[in-house]
């Protein structure tokens, strides 16, 4: 870990400096060490006890140290620990980091150029005077790859598709052209999904092995833009496999273009990541 981002902030793990929307933020170092000791096990909770060795090896502190870090943080980061969207507790188990994080930063789709037929300049069709070369050539290699496929069925057996639950929600302070989007994306999504052989739908109740889960969000920001969220994890563990941000214009954010290029990119990640 080094540079990571969640919500509105910026945290250099190995400086140990965070960053909010205004800048730089004052919070001790034993409380960012703290935060990155929970980013680092985010999988599962971390008791106070654990905290205590881990961190104050070779100083007798009490638990009481651990809680006013927890309480530092929550009020560096505006967290709640009814509502928590950092840091969530749970008695006897301890803390956990429970934000999405992003180990890139954000990229930007902006607006698209029209389509040829739209611009005036349609391309030619395609040559067709090397289609028969073409079509022989492609007919001997699937005649290889059949060849070889049958010498190696007896000893390999055939992969399934993996399985992958899509989940696509508008949060609380989105508008309605949010909640469109997340609903356009879902679709296209699943579309996408279903045209691939590699993977396919599957409600959430009916994942039984290492299948994959994706969600995506979208909310409107305070300048107008759509921020969209895709986060790929395995249904196991729930770890974060692969996870990126993309800030829309909200002009363009229902153009199908716009839709489609987002669908693909979360399709890629998918292909990339099977168990």
């Amino acid at each position: 870990m080094a540079e990571l981002f969640f919500g509105e902030f910026r945290f250099d793990t190995r400086r140990l400096v965070l960053e909010g929307p205004e800048g730089p933020v004052e919070v001790r170092a034993k409380t960012l060490e703290v935060l990155t000791y929970l980013i680092a096990h985010r999988n599962r909770f971390v008791g106070r006890d654990e905290l205590m060795r881990e961190l104050w090896p070779d100083v007798h502190v009490t638990k009481a140290s651990v809680t006013q870090c927890i309480s530092e943080l929550r009020r560096t980061l505006d967290d709640s620990a009814r509502s928590p969207r950092y840091i969530e507790t749970r008695v006897k188990y301890g803390y956990r980091f429970v934000a999405t994080l992003y180990h890139k930063p954000t990229e930007h789709l902006e607006t698209l150029p029209p389509p040829p037929e739209l611009a005036g300049d349609t391309p030619p069709p395609p040559d067709s005077r090397h289609r028969p070369i073409l079509l022989i050539a492609v007919m001997a290699l699937l005649g290889v790859l059949t060849a070889v496929g049958i010498h190696l069925g007896a000893r390999h057996t055939v992969r399934g598709p993996t399985a992958v639950h899509v989940v696509s929600v508008a949060t609380a302070d989105s508008g309605k052209t949010a909640g469109q989007l997340a609903e356009a994306i879902r679709t296209e999504l699943i579309q996408d999904i279903d045209k691939d052989p590699s993977l396919s739908v599957a409600p959430r109740k009916a994942l039984v092995g290492p299948e994959l889960e994706t969600e995506v969000a979208v909310r409107e920001t305070a300048s107008g833009r759509l921020e969209v969220v895709a986060v790929l994890r395995p249904r196991t563990d729930g770890r974060e496999l692969w996870g990126w941000t993309w800030i829309v214009p909200a002009e363009v954010g229902l153009a199908d273009t716009t839709v489609e290029r987002i669908a693909e990119r979360i399709v890629t990640a998918l292909r990339q990541n099977r168990s």
